[in-house]
């Protein structure tokens, strides 16, 4: 074969391949484009879309709609004037050579479109709507990765205190995902963000968020780990300043059967200069929940995610029962954390501290049910908290410290404030600390070792006398 014939022959392949791809991609994209619509729509029912629009080519195609946030239409309580809207256009570009910028099957590109008859200030949100970049860069094989991009800028608005200036770094938020969600991966990062005004000024710095999921469930139920973090915050005025350093948030969720999840915070040091300055430090704040049913828990969320569209469901009229209407929703809500609570879940505060004026308190408290059974169906209301009750079990103890008293008035009123508390057995005295531990369990309670009686049960009520609140001054 000759050399031209065979350039022409490979020519002619490489061109129907392209096509071949090009033609498929552009079939394929859109139906997964609005497969991706419609389970954004189930997963938010606060959320529904009017006005779409699509075209779709062999290269290219186009999606436009706008996305409302409030009752549907249908439902009892729909007011189209009373929703919050604003419209979306995506420009697609379809394989295998999207926009001949990259190899796959798709680049999306997308445009908030905001009212220009916004009131003043919020008007000046379309100026800044148009210069975010949204991009979407979908694979053959169902991955994505995703931009959004807002560029630095400054904006100046008028307030009843005078004119603010507000200004920002750029920001950015990178995204990963495989076709089916399960394994994602979330990157956000915003240098810097301040406002300037007559009346005072707000400074943030090097805020961040990470996170990784992987597996089934809901997103905010899913296996894997996240972290936000903000380096440094300030505020002030003419009369105060506050100072907020090194926060950060660290949470871990393991998922098999049951849902295993652990929350970390952390504060480097909080300043507030004002009346009597004070300086906090070295915050923390340590919480878990355990075993907790998988499928109940996922069940739970999403009722819980459907609270709101509950009021939907009940027409404004003055002769509507509402409060009967909302009892008769949150019944199968009701029904599932019954459930869930037959499971034995439990849920603790391991640490809960921080140093103030040079001294550190600390608190821990813990939760957990164990053998409840779900009472059988019954018209009396007492019936659901007696059985928890009797399943439930919680402890707590506290340490602090005798200085943080004497902020109210000095040694002298701390040692009375300590004497009235320790009198009346809220706390016992352990040198320059005053401590106490409660216990609850089967029905039953204690404070510091001495039973406590509860509100509507017999056992311990006549064994100890309640605890009565602290003299308002001068208890002995």
């Amino acid at each position: 074969m000759k050399k031209p014939v065979a350039a022409v022959l490979l020519v002619a392949l490489a061109a129907g391949a392209w096509w071949a791809a090009a033609a498929y991609t552009s079939r394929e994209v859109p139906k997964r484009f609005q497969a991706e619509l419609d389970l954004l729509q189930k997963r938010f029912p606060g959320m529904y879309l009017t006005d779409v629009k699509q075209t779709s080519g062999l290269t290219s195609g186009t999606y436009s709609a706008r996305v409302h946030l409030g009752c549907q239409p249908g439902t009892p309580a729909y007011r189209p004037d009373a929703d919050i809207s604003f419209g979306v256009e995506q420009d697609l570009q379809y394989g295998p050579f999207p926009g001949f910028k990259s190899f796959g099957a798709a680049r999306i590109n997308t445009h908030l479109v905001l009212p220009d008859n916004l009131p003043a200030p919020m008007g000046k949100l379309v100026d800044i709507a148009r210069t975010l970049e949204i991009r979407g860069d979908y694979g053959y094989g169902g991955g994505s990765q995703g931009l959004v991009r807002l560029p630095s800028g400054e904006l100046a608005v008028d307030s009843p205190a005078g004119p603010v200036k507000i200004s920002w770094a750029e920001a950015r938020m990178d995204t990963s995902a495989t076709a089916d969600l399960a394994n994602a991966d979330v990157h956000f990062a915003w240098p810097e963000l301040k406002a300037d005004g007559t009346s005072g000024h707000v400074l943030l710095r090097n805020m961040s968020f990470a996170q990784t999921t992987t597996g089934a469930g809901l997103i905010w139920l899913r296996p894997g780990h996240g972290e936000a973090a903000l380096e440094h915050m300030e505020a002030g005025g003419p009369n105060m300043q506050f100072s907020l350093d090194k926060f950060q948030v660290k949470a871990d969720t393991q998922r098999g059967d049951f849902v295993d999840g652990t929350v970390g915070y952390t504060i480097g040091a909080i300043d507030v200069q004002a009346g009597r300055p004070f300086k906090l430090k070295d915050f923390a704040l340590q919480m878990s929940a355990k075993h907790w049913q998988a499928a109940a828990t996922d069940k739970l969320m999403e009722q819980f995610s459907q609270l709101g569209q509950m009021q939907c469901m009940v027409k404004p009229d003055p002769t509507t029962d509402v409060r009967a209407a909302m009892v008769a929703q949150y019944k199968p809500l009701l029904a599932t954390l019954q459930v869930l609570l037959a499971q034995d879940p439990a849920v603790s505060i391991e640490q809960l501290g921080f140093e103030l004026e040079g001294q550190r308190g600390e608190a821990s408290a813990g939760l957990a049910f164990k053998g409840f059974k779900a009472p059988a169906a019954s018209d009396d209301p007492g019936a659901v908290p007696a059985a928890l009750m009797q399943a439930g079990t919680a402890q707590g103890k506290v340490s602090l410290p005798m200085a943080w008293l004497a902020l109210a008035g000095g040694p002298e009123r701390a040692e009375q404030l300590a004497q009235g508390l320790t009198a009346q057995g809220f706390f016992v005295r352990d040198g320059d600390k005053l401590k106490a531990e409660f216990a609850l369990g089967q029905g039953k309670a204690t404070l510091n070792g001495n039973p406590v009686p509860l509100p509507g049960m017999a056992a311990g009520a006549e064994e100890a006398p309640a605890a009565q609140p602290p003299a308002a001054s001068g208890a002995q």
